[in-house]
């Protein structure tokens, strides 16, 4: 049997759950973006967080897992702004500074905060496209190689 459940105590039942929710969260839009070898690509990643719940948050852009972190390689700057009681917006904005074909795939931002919670947004997959040069040396010999991606 049901019964009735008193609407005053769903809804504080349903506000302790959803603060329970709002620990942490990733926002951005999933999308592919095809980009040209040798050129330059923005992730940009919003994240939001309680201060109080969740203490220092730590946010990354992440390719299979692995934190981009190569600073030959990728630029990252950080901005976060106070969004009034405990709540604050981190924007993680991470360039690939020179796009090759090993950054083809899938990418993920992750926050994560100091009290063990995370949360990582939609996937962005990255197509490279354009020629790669292959130089082969044999006896003397030069040859290059284009291919067409």
């Amino acid at each position: 049997m049901w019964g009735t459940f008193p609407l005053k105590r769903f809804l504080h039942l349903f506000h302790s759950l959803s603060n329970v929710l709002d620990i942490v969260e990733v926002l951005y839009a999933a999308r592919t973006i095809s980009v040209s070898r040798g050129s330059s690509v923005t992730l940009p990643c919003n994240a939001s967080y309680n201060l109080n719940r969740c203490g220092l948050v730590h946010v990354v852009w992440l390719q299979n897992n692995v934190e981009l972190v190569d600073p030959d390689r990728y630029l990252t700057t950080v901005s976060e702004i106070h969004k009034g009681g405990n709540t604050r917006h981190r924007q993680v904005l991470t360039e690939i500074l020179k796009v090759g074909a090993n950054d083809t795939g899938a990418f993920q931002c992750k926050a994560e905060c100091g009290s063990g919670e995370s949360a990582k947004g939609h996937t962005i997959n990255i197509n490279v496209q354009g020629k790669a040069l292959i130089k082969i040396q044999s006896n003397q010999q030069v040859s290059f190689l284009y291919l067409y991606m």
